[in-house]
């Protein structure tokens, strides 16, 4: 996947992977959300009004 090839990218030159940011709308939002093997969480969700840390 790109965000993998990236991130392999980001540890040959030495660079911290990069930040993964979801944007959305905040009736969008939802507790939880099931992860298959191949998903990453996010490091950033921002809405309108507000920027969540998932932890």
């Amino acid at each position: 996947s790109f965000l993998r090839r990236l991130t392999e990218h980001y540890d040959a030159i030495g660079h911290p992977p990069p930040t993964t940011i979801g944007l959305c709308l905040a009736p969008q939002l939802v507790e939880q959300v099931p992860l298959a093997a191949h998903d990453k969480m996010l490091d950033l969700v921002v809405t309108p009004t507000e920027v969540i840390r998932p932890q």
